[in-house]
């Protein structure tokens, strides 16, 4: 019984070291000047990044991320982050651009191995959404992230 054991436990042992984390990704996306991109006169409410991660289910990406309020409407913002990551090559994409659960509408644009993400957030009751006071404060608020996101090969 044992000598099965042994097999087991080192093939378990191998794998688990082969998991880790990368810190190295999520230092590069908050050096990059769009980390610090923010539309004028925006209130930053939160931030926060997750290092690259790689498990025995795959890899989770690492990405940097703002969340801000603000009192322009949904199409100036999206104006300005369409113009400024354009001039900066960035080109639309539809890679992680699909608007989640607490979000009314999300685009995103791709460079190189990195997105950047533009979510819009829902407005209500709802413990994953912003604050009480921040919706009041606020006419629109929005979350900005890079993501690592490398290309498969092929694409």
């Amino acid at each position: 019984m044992l000598g099965r054991l042994v097999p087991a436990a080192v093939a378990l042992v191998v794998v688990l070291t082969a998991c880790g984390t990368d810190a190295s990704q999520l230092a590069r996306l908050q050096a990059m000047p769009e980390n610090q991109l923010f539309y004028p006169g925006a209130v930053v409410l939160s931030s926060g990044g997750l290092n690259e991660q790689t498990t025995f289910e795959g890899t989770n990406y690492a990405d940097s991320g703002h969340l801000l309020g603000t009192n322009a409407s949904v199409m100036e913002v999206s104006s300005f982050y369409a113009m400024q990551l354009q001039k900066s090559g960035w080109a639309p994409t539809l890679m992680d651009a699909g608007a989640a659960t607490t979000e009314i509408a999300a685009v995103a644009w791709a460079k190189d191995d990195a997105v950047f993400r533009l979510a819009f957030r829902r407005k209500g009751t709802d413990p994953r959404l912003p604050s009480a006071s921040d919706q009041a404060r606020f006419a629109t608020i929005f979350r900005v992230d890079l993501i690592h996101y490398p290309m498969p090969s092929g694409s």
